[in-house]
């Protein structure tokens, strides 16, 4: 009589499987990355795009994981130049990370194979916002390249202890 209330299902939370493909799903549905294309039509800053998409519309990116130097900071039109210089007014790919407070993209913006973000560390003329910057690569990646544009004492790191703009902005409030 009771044979009916014993119906055997299966327990998929211990089966060997389920939790390898619920945790491949989950880290697949995490790492996706909005992509697309645009002309880069002003920067304003070292760290900041207006790109202009090729589908119309502009969207204002601040860079991922980088912080350069604010307006009024030494070295802040020398950021902005060489941004300019690599971008201003070429086609970029950008891909979507984020939105910061202000509602801007946060991205990786790559201009063919190089990535803007790592090209301003690189140069010197940006410091890896360790607060913001999470991601395991490329994040490990420039905080090499800032220590030796450091120790090279490229772009801002010419100068005796510059201020990081965190810094600079908080003296100002």
């Amino acid at each position: 009589m009771e044979w009916y209330l014993r119906i055997r299902t299966p327990n998929l939370v211990f089966s060997p499987l389920f939790w390898p493909i619920v945790y491949f799903f989950v880290l697949v549905s995490c790492n996706q990355v909005s992509a697309w294309t645009g002309l880069v039509i002003n920067t304003p800053d070292g760290d900041m795009l207006t790109v202009r998409k090729s589908g119309g519309g502009q969207v204002k990116i601040r860079l991922y994981g980088i912080d350069c130097p604010e307006k009024g900071q030494p070295y802040a039109n020398d950021a902005r130049r060489f941004a300019a210089g690599m971008v201003l007014r070429k086609a970029v790919t950008v891909k979507e990370l984020t939105r910061d407070r202000g509602g801007h993209t946060v991205a990786l913006v790559f201009k063919g194979s190089r990535c803007l973000n790592e090209e301003i560390v690189k140069a010197g003329y940006a410091w890896i916002d360790r607060r913001r910057c999470q991601q395991r690569q490329p994040c490990s990646r420039w905080l090499r390249l800032e220590a030796d544009a450091r120790k090279k004492k490229k772009g801002l790191w010419k100068g005796n202890s510059p201020e990081p703009p965190w810094e600079w902005r908080n003296s100002r409030k």
